[in-house]
């Protein structure tokens, strides 16, 4: 019992992190594209992210998608599944912080020979530590807690997070409910650790793109 939550743990830290790390590598970059670029083709990217929080997502062509790269049934596929379901959300909350984050610095890196992607990463990218800081919590709370995700995608014991261990604990004639009340414990100290840490830059960063008219 013990060793499956701790292969659930790691599972889930797995998950956690680089869902969460694809999320802002890739959100930051379409954020930054999505409030540069004004083209023709801007709406029709925008109306894209948008689709992605209205759209809710289809189980079983996802399935099928998953299985046709082979990838169904593991840690992977589950860190892909994620990352989608949360890009929509971090491009906007990116999108609108950069507003705050004047144009002016963009020319004058490309007028001294700064490459697009080197002008990203040093120096757009270290100014964005408040929106980050803020799509990395949410993100990480809303990954860690997820129970929907792994019990459909991930088909084996090896493969389980903290979340689905709860069924462990459950049987058909009886149930051990201590045991189910400290999973639930184990499973919150960490996220809830993760928040009171970093509330201050939450705050920030979900403010900091409104307050620009």
């Amino acid at each position: 019992m013990e060793g499956h939550i701790l292969i659930a743990l790691i599972n889930s830290t797995i998950i956690t992190a680089a869902s969460v790390a694809l999320i802002i590598i890739i959100a930051s970059l379409s954020g930054y594209v999505l409030q540069r670029r004004k083209d023709k083709y801007s709406n029709f990217f925008n109306f894209l992210v948008l689709g992605g929080l209205i759209v809710p997502p289809a189980m079983v062509p996802t399935y099928w998608v998953l299985k046709l790269f082979n990838v169904n049934g593991t840690v992977l596929s589950v860190i892909l599944m994620e990352a989608v379901l949360g890009f929509s959300f971090s491009v906007l909350i990116y999108k609108g912080f950069f507003t705050t984050i004047p144009k002016e610095i963009d020319e004058a890196a490309l007028v001294d020979g700064c490459s697009g992607l080197r002008l990203f990463f040093t120096i757009i990218f270290p100014l964005l530590k408040p929106v980050t800081t803020t799509i990395a919590v949410i993100q990480a709370i809303s990954i860690w807690n997820d129970f929907t995700i792994p019990m459909y995608f991930l088909s084996s014991s090896s493969n389980t997070t903290l979340p689905i261990t709860v069924y462990m604990f459950f049987g058909k004639y009886q149930s051990s409910w201590n045991l189910v009340f400290a999973d639930v414990v184990i499973i919150a100290i960490p996220m809830t650790i993760v928040y009171l840490l970093a509330q201050k830059y939450i705050i920030d960063g979900m403010t900091s793109g409104s307050l620009k008219g």
